[in-house]
């Protein structure tokens, strides 16, 4: 016959006397990790946190990291073309987006959620830029830029509104991906990460090398960030992406032609005449 008896401590210790001729009566002690008689189990400090449904949140993870970097490569690419200030200042984009993330992901502890705000931030950041798309650089009364119009002080507030937008996109995937790093053991997050990570990159590439294009891109964003929030957001969610797409799309400017480096805009350099006498273009710069 055996009997138990339970002492509690941090760490649990049951104590197991057995009454049988051939053990002695001797006592057996067996350490758990928690117990539970009639109430909540405690966990212990120290102890990785036990985490139902795992598959989920790994999935989750490499979902997230994915997105995460697909939009970086994105806005590192695409902005530098609508606002041409960004281009002088190469680091801009990348800069911003480290920010958001690691913002976001030392709010992972507190109560509110952002992950649901992705779509107006997303909005708010798209928007901003097509308003600032003519900003010019500022210089003195002897520099001249052709085709470019005279610059403003409030142009010198642009790259402070772009770097401090791009940011705060990047804050909710941030802060999501730190709850999952909270609620998964650290190995497995980081490898998850580090999967999605280098899949977007990747996916990136092979988009950017083969067909780019600002609102396909972002789209791939959009529906990745669907799956991963649910239908509970889905109505307010989808009328602000299709806004942002709307907005991309009528700015586009159609002669672009996206090469691998840069985006080059093709004009035809030969008159009506030339082209109705030899029958193609004589060149194009």
């Amino acid at each position: 016959m055996l009997r138990t008896e339970v002492a509690t401590s941090q760490w649990p210790v049951i104590r197991v006397h057995s009454s049988d001729p051939q053990s002695g009566g001797a006592t057996v002690l067996a350490r758990i990790n928690s117990v539970s008689i009639g109430g909540p189990v405690h966990q212990p400090s120290g102890m990785p946190p036990v985490v139902e449904g795992q598959g989920g949140l790994k999935r989750e993870m490499f979902a997230l990291s994915f997105a995460a970097l697909f939009l970086e490569m994105m806005v590192i690419r695409w902005v530098p073309s609508v606002v041409h200030l960004v281009a002088y200042y190469a680091n801009l984009m990348l800069l911003g987006s480290f920010l958001g993330l690691g913002a976001g992901a030392m709010a992972s502890g507190r109560k509110w959620n952002l992950f649901p705000w992705f779509p107006l931030f997303l909005a708010a950041d798209i928007g901003m830029l097509l308003l600032d798309r003519n900003s010019a650089l500022g210089g003195s009364s002897t520099e001249v830029h052709f085709n470019a119009p005279p610059a403003l002080l409030s142009h010198s507030f642009v790259l402070v509104e772009i770097f401090a937008l791009n940011a705060l996109l990047f804050v909710p995937l941030g802060q999501r991906m730190g709850v999952l790093f909270n609620r998964l053991p650290r190995l497995a997050a980081y490898a998850w990460d580090l999967a999605g990570s280098l899949c977007g990159t990747l996916a990136f590439g092979v988009f950017s090398l083969r067909y780019f294009s600002p609102a396909l891109g972002l789209s791939i964003v959009m529906v990745v960030y669907l799956v991963i929030q649910g239908r509970r957001w889905w109505f307010s969610s989808i009328a602000l992406f299709a806004l942002v797409l709307v907005a991309i799309v009528s700015s586009e400017d159609p002669s672009a032609i996206w090469s691998p480096p840069r985006c080059w805009r093709a004009r035809s350099t030969c008159s009506a005449d030339r082209r109705r006498r030899r029958g193609s273009c004589c060149g194009a710069r």
